[in-house]
Parts: structure tokens; C-alpha cells; sequence
């Protein structure tokens, strides 16, 4: 039917045209997934390092999801937190994929090497040293390699001759020979 506007029936009715369609809105922006670290990743046993992951570009709700190939060697959280298990010259690969509601996905992969913990190392700014009874002398532990929390604990081998104090103030209490020895982390120094 022709017809010109307002548009009738045989009844002299105005006609409701309705028209439809579907559209389809697609959007050419992918998932995208980065990491905050990319090489050269290395942790020491025991120890943790974390890898942010950021997704972008996504259309609904996102989601991350972490795997090491090797869980004996370096483990992953659910928050990119690794921790090395065991020492290995070969990389641990770990794959980070990211997914949101509409099954986009994309996947990243990152090396993690775990070496071996460093031992911690002490020294004493001097080794051998005689007091008189009722004398005092500060010993000075310079420490190298250890956790940044890590203390030095000091002890005498016969606190009846020498006493020393958590500070490594030495004080020589009675005539005789005694060894202190300053610890950090298993290593010793003595004087």
C-alpha cells in the first residue's frame, strides 16, 4: 500500500507504521593484559617478588588467573605473589591470563629464575682486644647481605670475664679470657 502522510485504511483509520531492526554494536577494542615486570626476574629462595597485572579494554567483568610451570621450583598466588621454592639454573615460566565475561582472553608469559639465598656476612671492627676489669669497648658489626630486619645477636663465651650487651658494648667483668661473638642470619664473627 502507497500511501502519503498521516496514512489511512478503508475505514478511514490512520495507520500506525512501526519499524524494527537489530543492531549490533561491536567495539574493535581488545582485551589487553600488561605486566609491571617483563625480564631479568630473579627471586632467592624463600624469598617473594610480585608481578602486577593491569587489563584493560575489557567489556565486562575481568578476571586474572596465575600459573607457574613448576611449582617446585616458584609457586604464584592468585595476587601475582612468587616465591622461590628451590634453586634452579632454568627459568620458571609463569603464564598470567587475563578473561572478562564474553570470553576474550589474553595471555602473558614472564621468567622467573630462583637462585640460591644469599648468606648473610659479618664482620667486627676488631679481633682481639684487652680490657682492665671495670673497662668498656663498643664493638662495631658491620653486616652485609642479610634481610634488612635482620639483628645482631651478641654473646660471650664466659660472662663471668666479659659481658656484652645487645649494642656490643663489651665489659670486662674479671681477670681471664673470653671469646664474643657477634651472629647475623647463622653467620658468626668473633673477637
Amino acid at each position: 500500500m502507497l500511501c502519503k502522510h498521516p496514512c489511512k485504511n478503508a475505514n478511514g483509520e490512520e495507520l500506525k507504521i512501526k519499524a524494527t531492526t537489530q543492531i549490533k554494536v561491536t567495539s574493535d577494542t581488545k582485551l589487553s593484559l600488561k605486566l609491571d615486570k617483563t625480564s631479568d626476574v630473579k627471586v632467592e629462595v624463600g624469598k617473594t617478588v610480585t608481578i602486577t597485572a593491569t587489563v584493560s579494554n575489557y567489556s565486562s567483568d575481568a578476571g586474572v588467573t596465575w600459573e607457574s610451570s613448576d611449582n617446585k621450583v616458584a609457586t604464584v598466588d592468585e595476587n601475582g605473589v612468587v616465591t622461590g621454592v628451590n634453586a634452579n639454573s632454568a627459568a620458571v615460566i609463569i603464564k598470567v591470563i587475563a578473561y572478562d565475561a564474553n570470553g576474550n582472553k589474553v595471555e602473558k608469559t614472564i621468567a622467573i629464575t630462583v637462585t640460591e639465598k644469599k648468606s648473610a656476612k659479618i664482620s667486627l671492627d676488631v679481633t682481639e682486644s684487652t680490657l682492665f676489669v671495670g673497662q668498656e669497648k663498643t664493638l662495631k658489626a658491620t653486616v652485609t647481605e642479610a634481610d634488612a630486619d635482620a639483628k645482631v645477636l651478641w654473646s660471650s663465651s664466659d660472662e663471668s670475664v666479659v659481658k656484652v650487651t645487645d649494642a656490643g658494648v663489651v665489659t670486662a667483668v674479671a681477670d681471664g679470657n673470653a671469646t664474643v661473638t657477634a651472629t647475623v642470619q647463622g653467620t658468626t664473627a668473633s673477637a
